[in-house]
Protein backbone atom coordinates (compact mmCIF):
# COMPACT_ATOMS: atom_id res chain seq x y z
CA UNK A 1 0.00 0.00 0.00
CA UNK A 2 0.88 3.30 -0.88
CA UNK A 3 0.26 6.77 0.02
CA UNK A 4 -0.79 8.86 -3.12
CA UNK A 5 -2.80 11.90 -3.48
CA UNK A 6 -3.19 12.30 0.51
CA UNK A 7 -5.03 8.56 0.56
CA UNK A 8 -4.19 5.38 0.69
CA UNK A 9 -4.04 3.49 -2.08
CA UNK A 10 -5.07 -0.02 -2.43
CA UNK A 11 -5.17 -2.19 -5.91
CA UNK A 12 -7.85 -4.54 -6.88
CA UNK A 13 -7.66 -7.79 -8.61
CA UNK A 14 -9.81 -8.38 -11.19
CA UNK A 15 -9.09 -12.61 -11.17
CA UNK A 16 -9.55 -12.17 -7.26
CA UNK A 17 -12.87 -10.71 -7.44
CA UNK A 18 -14.06 -12.25 -10.53
CA UNK A 19 -13.29 -15.74 -8.98
CA UNK A 20 -14.93 -14.70 -5.62
CA UNK A 21 -18.31 -14.24 -6.87
CA UNK A 22 -18.24 -17.25 -9.26
CA UNK A 23 -17.62 -19.05 -6.14
CA UNK A 24 -19.90 -16.99 -3.82
CA UNK A 25 -22.18 -14.39 -6.09
CA UNK A 26 -21.62 -11.05 -4.38
CA UNK A 27 -18.61 -11.65 -2.92
CA UNK A 28 -16.25 -10.33 -5.78
CA UNK A 29 -18.91 -7.23 -5.62
CA UNK A 30 -17.71 -6.72 -2.09
CA UNK A 31 -14.04 -7.45 -2.84
CA UNK A 32 -14.72 -4.11 -5.12
CA UNK A 33 -16.57 -1.89 -2.38
CA UNK A 34 -19.44 -2.22 -3.78
CA UNK A 35 -21.49 -2.67 -1.04
CA UNK A 36 -25.23 -2.61 -2.20
CA UNK A 37 -24.52 -4.37 -5.33
CA UNK A 38 -22.85 -7.29 -3.38
CA UNK A 39 -25.67 -7.66 -1.37
CA UNK A 40 -28.19 -7.89 -3.70
CA UNK A 41 -26.23 -10.62 -5.69
CA UNK A 42 -25.93 -12.77 -2.28
CA UNK A 43 -29.86 -12.06 -2.46
CA UNK A 44 -31.14 -12.75 -6.00
CA UNK A 45 -28.84 -15.58 -6.84
CA UNK A 46 -30.37 -17.95 -4.20
CA UNK A 47 -34.03 -17.39 -5.31
CA UNK A 48 -33.25 -17.97 -8.76
CA UNK A 49 -30.93 -21.24 -7.91
CA UNK A 50 -34.53 -22.40 -5.74
CA UNK A 51 -37.01 -20.55 -8.35
CA UNK A 52 -35.39 -22.73 -11.64
CA UNK A 53 -33.91 -25.84 -10.14
CA UNK A 54 -30.42 -24.77 -11.03
CA UNK A 55 -30.92 -23.28 -14.44
CA UNK A 56 -30.61 -19.69 -13.79
CA UNK A 57 -28.01 -20.13 -11.14
CA UNK A 58 -25.45 -21.15 -13.03
CA UNK A 59 -26.04 -18.16 -15.30
CA UNK A 60 -26.50 -15.91 -11.82
CA UNK A 61 -22.94 -16.98 -11.05
CA UNK A 62 -21.37 -16.27 -14.45
CA UNK A 63 -22.93 -12.55 -14.74
CA UNK A 64 -22.08 -11.85 -11.06
CA UNK A 65 -18.45 -13.25 -11.77
CA UNK A 66 -18.10 -11.22 -15.10
CA UNK A 67 -19.83 -7.85 -13.34
CA UNK A 68 -17.10 -8.26 -10.50
CA UNK A 69 -14.39 -8.69 -13.16
CA UNK A 70 -15.03 -5.83 -15.38
CA UNK A 71 -15.61 -3.62 -12.48
CA UNK A 72 -12.09 -4.58 -11.09
CA UNK A 73 -10.35 -3.62 -14.25
CA UNK A 74 -12.48 -0.71 -15.09
CA UNK A 75 -11.38 0.20 -11.70
CA UNK A 76 -7.93 -1.08 -10.52
CA UNK A 77 -7.41 1.73 -7.87
CA UNK A 78 -9.44 2.24 -4.45
CA UNK A 79 -8.34 5.00 -2.81
CA UNK A 80 -9.19 6.22 1.09
CA UNK A 81 -9.68 9.52 2.37
CA UNK A 82 -6.88 10.83 4.42
CA UNK A 83 -9.13 10.89 7.23
CA UNK A 84 -9.79 7.00 7.13
CA UNK A 85 -5.90 6.58 6.98
CA UNK A 86 -5.76 8.37 10.24
CA UNK A 87 -7.99 6.47 11.65
CA UNK A 88 -6.71 2.79 11.00
CA UNK A 89 -3.20 4.39 11.84
CA UNK A 90 -4.88 5.37 15.22
CA UNK A 91 -7.06 1.64 15.83
CA UNK A 92 -3.48 -0.18 14.75
CA UNK A 93 -1.57 2.05 17.33
CA UNK A 94 -3.92 1.04 20.42
CA UNK A 95 -2.64 -2.54 20.23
Amino acid sequence: MDLFSGGLKKMRDPFTAGLLSFIIPGIGQLYNGRILAGILWLIITPGFWIGSGGTLGWICHIIAAYTAYSYAKDHPVRYHSARSFRLMSDLSRQD
